[in-house]
């Protein structure tokens, strides 16, 4: 997960990179450039005589573009300045500064209401799939992405205004002054932005759900009794959320319910299969790390490593194989065999494991024990 965040956090260098030189350019692109603008400007005023080489030397636009886009940029990484409204000559970085906490709540707002509206219509339509509620929800979701946000809130705006007298606030009111006003102020404008959202969200949980509900083991599941039912359903949500802890849960408290089913025992070895497949997935750039640490002679830190896979994923044959390998080469022969001894109650099978007991014991002196503890044959530890 760490190497994840990494990666895309490296990523966003040379994204941002295009995506500023792309708006730069465009800019650009555009007939006419500020300095005609401010010229036209000052000759409404009356003023004729503009020397606009002159203005465009001050403004720094009389070099390539390449040449004011490393300016723009370098002012940006080493300065921490975005430079000044050509206009009004205030900072610009101050002005979104200013307007950034309220962009910051209005789309969390906004994807708040998407979600709470989303998430239970899409899964309600999909667990009744083709019924007249079904239908009424595919249709809001058609309607609700093809409706243009900047549409609604202008209708939102003139018809109350022209019906009943009524207009959304437009004044400010920050949440320190008044946090029930900032909320309320923020409700509409909110909810016609998370229309879009929750329209999308809502076809893509419905598809999902289906997507679950349809596999054979679901089906054949919600043919058990009701109230075994509604713990299958809830497994089958965190299974979606990948929450495997919760969904064993939610199986063996179905199991308990109809405990001659067979086919829920087979959702839970499944579901357990999953979490112990998604623990190994997780563990395995540790244990990499930790291999890597041990081969090294790095003991003390390669057994931190080791012990923190055990913290999430207690069932690891290999971390705890390799603790075992810590402890031998410490001379710590007991603490050895304890982690060998685990690692059979786990994978009963690991003749490798068996070896290794039957040769740690044998340092111990526990000849008979360090026979028996050979699979398929036997070792003399002399």
């Amino acid at each position: 997960m760490r190497a994840y965040l990494v990666r895309r956090l490296l990523l966003l260098i040379p994204t941002m990179f295009i995506l500023t030189a792309i708006v730069f350019l465009a800019v650009r692109f555009i007939p006419g450039d500020i300095v005609d603008i401010i010229a036209d400007s000052m000759w409404w005023e009356g003023d004729e005589g503009v020397d606009q080489e002159a203005l465009r030397r001050m403004l720094g636009l009389d070099v390539p573009v390449h040449v004011q886009y490393g300016r723009w940029m370098g002012d940006i990484l080493l300065r921490g300045s975005f430079g000044e409204s050509l206009f009004g000559g205030w900072p610009i970085g101050e002005r979104i500064a200013g307007r950034l906490p309220v962009s910051i709540q209005l789309g969390v707002m906004a994807i708040v209401i998407g979600l709470v509206i989303a998430l239970p219509v899409g899964i309600y339509s999909a667990i009744r799939q083709d019924t007249a509620a079904d239908y009424v929800g595919r249709t809001a979701a058609v309607i609700g992405m093809a409706t243009p946000n900047f549409w609604l809130g202008m209708m939102v705006m003139l018809y109350p205004a022209v019906w009943w007298g009524w207009s959304p606030p437009v004044e400010l009111i920050t949440f320190k002054q008044d946090p029930l006003g900032n909320l309320g102020m923020f409700f509409i404008p909110a909810l016609i932005l998370g229309t879009a959202m929750s329209a999308a969200t809502m076809r893509m949980t419905r598809t999902m759900m289906l997507e679950v509900l349809r596999q054979d083991y679901i089906r054949t599941t919600l043919e058990n009794r009701s109230r075994a039912k509604v713990h299958v359903l809830r497994a089958i949500a965190h299974d979606y959320g990948r929450d495997y802890t919760n969904s064993i849960s939610e199986l063996e408290n179905a199991q308990a319910l109809t405990p001659d089913d067979g086919k829920i025992d087979k959702l839970l070895e499944l579901a357990q299969a999953k979490q112990f497949a998604d623990a190994e997935k997780r563990a395995q750039p540790r244990v990499t790390e930790g291999a890597r640490l041990l081969k090294a002679r790095r003991l003390e830190d390669a057994e931190a490593v080791f012990r923190s896979v055990l913290e999430f994923h207690p069932a690891s044959t290999v971390a705890r194989y390799s603790l075992a390998t810590i402890h031998y080469a410490r001379g710590e022969h007991v603490q050895a065999t304890e982690e060998l001894l685990k690692v059979l109650e786990i994978d009963p099978g690991s003749v490798d494991a068996r070896y290794s007991l039957a040769i740690v014991r044998g340092k111990l002196g526990e000849h008979a024990q360090a026979e028996l503890s050979v699979a398929g044959g036997s070792a003399t530890c002399a």
